[in-house]
């Protein structure tokens, strides 16, 4: 098991934007960015909210990691 699945489980919502790019040192943009491409590639779903949050949701944990490792 890697860090990824140490830390996350398939259907748990991640932090906000901005916290996880408090957490990571980088700017929203970038996390915004690198979320985006997650997405496309059908890794976490990003779920809109009424008042201009979004639920981040991890869809295939296994996957997220193995495409991770290999970038």
């Amino acid at each position: 098991m890697d860090m990824i699945q140490r830390l996350y489980n398939a259907g748990q919502r991640l932090p906000a934007v901005r916290i996880l790019a408090e957490e990571m040192n980088v700017s929203r943009a970038t996390i915004r960015t690198a979320l985006l491409r997650l997405q496309a590639k059908n890794l976490i779903e990003m779920i809109p909210r009424g008042d201009a949050s979004t639920i981040l949701v991890i869809s295939d944990i296994k996957r997220l990691s193995r495409w991770l490792s290999t970038g």
